[in-house]
Formats: C-alpha cells, structure tokens, sequence
C-alpha cells in the first residue's frame, strides 16, 4: 500500500499541459509503474497521460486521452492529442475522422509541427487537412482597430464601456490601474496604482450608469508590479463613483479560506449584480438593497467560470466554463443546461461572455486560432441560430481575452500580452507594445432558413 500511496504521489506531482494554448505534450521521465489506479479527476489523467506518453504506451496514452475527452468535451486541444494517439498507433481511419471534424469546426492546426502524425504523411488526406487548417488560420472577420493606446506595457485583462459619457475604461493586471479614453479618442490614467489600497490586479469592469458606479473586480495577483501590491488585499468587488472616484462599497467573499479567484461581473437591468469564480463552480451575488456578497449558486461538476452574463430581466444566467463549454442557469425555475447548437462548433476556452440584444459575444482565446464572436439566439434563450466571426487572425489580434458591448457592437482586445509579462509584473522581454482595441457593429440573426435546418436536425 505505501508503495502504491508513493507512486500516485509522484503521478500527481508531475506537470502536465495546462495551458490550452500549448501544442505539445510535455515530455517525462518513466517511471517504473504507471498503472495504478488515479482518482477520476481532469489534473490525475492529465498527468497520468503525460506518463503514458513517456513510456510510449500508446495505447494506455490513448485510453487516458479518451477519458479526457470526455470528462473536457470541449477543449480542442484535448480532441488534437487523442488524434495524435490514434496516429501514434497508426490507426488511420480515427485520427483522420477526428481531425476532419475539427477541420470543419474551425481550428488551425499543424500537423508538421508534431511527430504524432507522422504515420498520416503522404496521403491525399493529410495533404488536405493541412490545407483546411490553414485556411482556418486566415484573417477573418468584421472588426477594425478603433484605438490603440499610446501607453505601452499594460496587461489589460478588463473593458468597460459608460454609454453615457461614450468613455471605454481600460482595468490593467500588471499595475492595478484604470484608463480612460473618452470619445475624442484622448487617453487619461483615471486611478493611479495604489490609489485606492483595496484595488489589485483588475480582472473585469462593468459600468452602472442610472448610478453612475464603476464596479471594479480585484484580486491578489503574481503578475502584479510590487509597488502596487498590498499585502493585506483579499479577492474582491469595489464599486467607486465616477463623479468623485469615492469608494462606495467594497465587498469581500465571506470567510477566511477563500481561495478563488472573482473572474467576472454583470448585472441585471434591476441592479442585480453577479460575479463569476474561476477557480470554483460559485456564483455570488449583491443584491440592490443589501451591501453584501452571498453564494448565489454552487453548480457542482462544473470546473468554474472566466465569464458570466445576464439577461436584462434577470431571467438566465450565462456562464462560460473555459474546459465545459457555455452553461445555462434558468433563474426562475434553477435547471442548469449547456447551449443548443444548430451546426458544430467549439464552446470551450471562452474568456468572457456578454448578453447584448439576443446575442452573446465572446472572446475565445483558448480557440486555436482566437476568436471572438458573435452568436444570435432564439427566442428559447438556449438555441445558437448564428455564428459569426468578428474578429480572427486580424493583424495585432494574438492574445485576445477582454471585451465590452458597446457602441451599437462590441469592444475587445486584440493584444491583452498575458505573455509578456513575469511574476511582478516585470517584462519577459525588452519589446514595448501598446494595446490594440476592436470593435464590430452588431451581425443580424440569419435567415429563416436556418430554423428549418434546426427543426430538421432535430
């Protein structure tokens, strides 16, 4: 038994990818047994897949990769690793299907680039796919480069949009500060780094303009510079006046050993405000007449949420699970679904998410090539009846995450430069870049043809 307790040690001590992003599986050492049983959780088979891999057990590789894919049905990297362990094993007619359909689907793979595929070469097939996928990494979409800042360095990860004032706000991780660019196009620092003690690493922005409140979601963070670090900071939500830039509540998540991570902050038309976890399926809540934050939902096999929208009659909830897709949580009667789709497509490695007149917008980094899109609803509030590409491999668009409706459209950053940038803050590398900043004007719903599709598929 203390044999068996040390080796699942050393299985779970041991990296594996987790960065959707990466390409390649990470190479380890072997070990002398690795058959032993795992808890049936994402991070043990990662690991124990690494494993696998190492060995050049492909076939317990491919067992492991198959687990995967069910348990993270949406994550595209996953579905690419199990048709390299199909193609490691030669097995032609799977690997061929599988990255056929993720052809189809969009992402822009090569396959030169690994040796798992190597037993495809010289086919027909494997000539066309590489084809296909690089035509899915062509540039796409309707967006245009509405402003770009002339401050450099800045890891902005936050966008908010005041509709009143036509001011877009900018919330920066690396330095815990808030830009300003007014409809002029002129760029101000509206709160310095440290000004306000409680503001951190700013995460998400959203504007309440009959209030005239910018809520601000902070968090404790590694890649903040050290002079604006405050030790005594603890993960959350501040609203401040935009008049005087007077805190007006500052509300923290309830208990000592929270160790999340607060992603993301919509509100209903009402004044009902959410927040999303990223580190934990919790939804919280602060009502308009309560200054406080609660658990409004604990949806438990979800793995958490880097987005969340509402409608404005605070009817659903939309949230965005990075590795399970894009959920809906029915606030009336609490049924939680994953979204209809009328055609295939990829929902998982969403970053953000925004509910604007029947559509969602995202921003899809964890999509190989990134995207961000626009999806038309239904009436039924479940039903993806349009897809459309906004923004994908623009010029300047290579780490996309932030986003803001907007403008009669949508805002979202082309370069947030989540890679640039080290523990502190500090540069990785002594290149100087500003942030790019897209907006596209709204797609119409598609025409009615498209329902009949849905109706026929079922």
């Amino acid at each position: 038994m203390k044999n068996i307790l040390l080796i699942l040690a050393a299985i779970l001590s041991m990296g594996f990818i987790s960065s959707s992003r990466a390409q390649e599986i990470n190479k380890y050492k072997p070990v002398k047994q690795a058959s032993v049983k795992v808890p049936h959780t994402v991070p043990s088979y990662k690991q124990l897949a690494g494993i696998y891999y190492s060995q050049k057990d492909w076939k317990n590789y491919e067992k492991a990769m198959l687990e995967l894919a069910k348990m993270l049905p949406y994550d595209g990297w996953i579905q690419y690793r199990l048709a390299g362990a199909y193609a490691l094993q030669d097995n032609k007619a799977s690997a061929f299907d599988l990255l056929l359909k993720m052809q189809d689907i969009g992402f822009a793979f090569d396959l030169d680039a690994s040796a798992d595929f190597t037993h495809l070469k010289n086919t027909g097939l494997y000539d066309h796919l590489q084809k296909g996928f690089a035509s899915n990494k062509e540039a796409a979409g309707t967006a245009y480069i509405s402003n770009t800042t002339k401050q450099e360095n800045l890891l902005v990860d936050a966008l908010a949009w005041d509709n009143k004032n036509k001011d877009l706000y900018m919330g920066t991780i690396n330095t815990g500060e808030i830009w300003k660019i007014d409809s002029k196009g002129k760029e101000t620092l509206w709160l310095s780094s440290g000004k306000i003690k409680e503001v951190q690493s700013i995460a998400d922005l959203l504007i309440d303009e009959t209030r005239q409140i910018l809520w601000v979601v902070s968090n404790p963070s590694a890649s903040l510079n050290a002079k604006s670090k405050n030790p005594n900071a603890r993960s959350s939500v501040i609203a401040i006046n935009l008049k005087n830039k007077k805190v007006v509540s500052h509300l923290n998540v309830r208990g000592d050993k929270f160790n999340g991570y607060l992603s993301a902050i919509t509100s209903s038309t009402a004044g009902d405000i959410y927040i999303a976890d990223a580190k934990a399926p919790f939804i919280y809540t602060k009502s308009p007449d309560k200054d406080e934050l609660i658990i409004h939902a604990n949806l438990k096999g979800l793995t958490g949420f880097r987005g969340l929208a509402v409608t404005p009659d605070n009817s659903r909830l939309y949230l965005a699970d990075f590795e399970k897709g894009l959920i809906s949580l029915d606030q009336r009667s609490g049924k939680v679904e994953p979204l209809k789709l009328y055609k295939p497509t990829i929902l998982g490695g969403i970053e953000e998410i925004y509910f604007l007149d029947n559509n969602l917008f995202i921003v899809q980094p964890g999509m190989y090539p990134a995207k961000a899109m626009q999806f038309n609803l239904a009436e039924d509030g479940l039903t993806i009846i349009g897809l459309h590409t906004i923004g994908s491999s623009l010029e300047h668009m290579n780490d996309s995450t932030a986003g803001t409706p907007g403008k009669d459209g949508f805002f979202f950053i082309g370069n947030s430069q989540w890679g640039r940038f080290g523990k502190g803050g500090k540069k990785v590398n002594d290149k100087d870049e500003p942030t790019y900043i897209y907006h596209a004007a709204t797609e119409p719903p598609p025409e009615k043809e498209v329902s009949a599709e849905i109706k026929k598929a079922g």
